[in-house]
Formats: C-alpha cells, sequence, structure tokens
C-alpha cells in the first residue's frame, strides 16, 4: 500500500555477533520495502547500546556508543544511493532519544535509566523505568520514543514541506493540520 506508513528498525541485536552486516542488511530491506511499493517509511537508526544496562556501568561503554555511532553515519552516507524517487523517509532517532533520555530521565518521567526492570526492579512499577531487560526498552520506554517519532513525522509531513495531500498517507490522518 502506498499510502502506509512502514516502520524499519533492527541491528542493534546483531552488534556483538554480526555488526559487519547491520548497516547492509538495513539498507537492502529499506530497497526492498521500496521495491514493492512502500513510499512513506521511518528508518529507525542504531541505538546507544552502550546506554543500555548490559554496557552502561562497564568499561565498555564508550567503545559500543561509538560503535553504534558509526553505524549510523554509515547508515546515513548510503542512504540516498538506495532511497528511490517519490519515496518519503523518516529518520527515527533511536540513537539522539537514548542520549537524550540518559541525560536527562527525569524530563521523560523515568527514574532508572540505567538497570534492567526484569532482574533489578522487583516490587516496582515497570513506568518509570527505561529498560525491560539488559537491552530492551520498557512498554513505557517504547511509547516515549513513539512520541519522538510522531514528532519527526509532523515536521516531515507538515504543510511547510508540501507533503500534505488527499489521502498521501493513510497513517498520518488526523495527526497533522493542514491549515
Amino acid at each position: 500500500d502506498p499510502a502506509a506508513l512502514y516502520v524499519l528498525e533492527g541491528g542493534s541485536n546483531d552488534l556483538m555477533y554480526t555488526p559487519e552486516l547491520i548497516v547492509p542488511n538495513q539498507l537492502e530491506t529499506l530497497f526492498v520495502l521500496q521495491s514493492y511499493g512502500a513510499r512513506h517509511i521511518v528508518l529507525v537508526n542504531i541505538p546507544d547500546v552502550g546506554k543500555s544496562p548490559r554496557y552502561v556501568t562497564t568499561p565498555l561503554s564508550g567503545y559500543i556508543s561509538a560503535a553504534c555511532g558509526l553505524l549510523n553515519e554509515a547508515l546515513m552516507a548510503y542512504l540516498p544511493a538506495v532511497t528511490l524517487p517519490g519515496v518519503q523517509i523518516t529518520i527515527g532517532d533511536m540513537y539522539g532519544f537514548l542520549d537524550s533520555v540518559a541525560a536527562d530521565p527525569e524530563a521523560y518521567g523515568l527514574t532508572n535509566v540505567q538497570q534492567a526492570y526484569l532482574t533489578d526492579g522487583a516490587g516496582q512499577s515497570p513506568t518509570t523505568w527505561l529498560f525491560w531487560d539488559d537491552y530492551h526498552p520498557t512498554t513505557v520506554g517504547h511509547g516515549l520514543f513513539a512520541e519522538d517519532v510522531e514528532g519527526s513525522l509532523l515536521v516531515n509531513y507538515s504543510p511547510g514541506k508540501g507533503r500534505i495531500g488527499q489521502g498521501e498517507i493513510n497513517s498520518l490522518h488526523g495527526l497533522v493540520k493542514t491549515h
């Protein structure tokens, strides 16, 4: 459906095993989506896994963060080469989002951004924790990121960019104000 919104997210689970395949796999998947008719795509970049409970308190944290940053730079460098004409790609900046939340958790209503709720949150509510396990966000963490991506979509599809038209993208119905 060319009027649907597609979200492509992946790669961080491959970081420790096949990091050399992360960018090529994302770009190939992105190209395949477009070749099947997708015209509106959110491409989520690699999160700053160095901020996850698995690494944040280890000496590897800075190295992992830098590696994720370099992978994102490579992804952005090759993105124009695989973007077909007429396709709108919005970047879901998970890397920047995690960095913002880690720097100021209270601004997001969170109290714990360095531990995993699954192993350290017994008896507490997960609604103020960023991470469910040592690598993946809680439902609240995902929801906060979704709000961040929604903001990016609203900017990309704003009337000022001339992208709002009758039925251009079904998934944004009601989100974007045309006046």
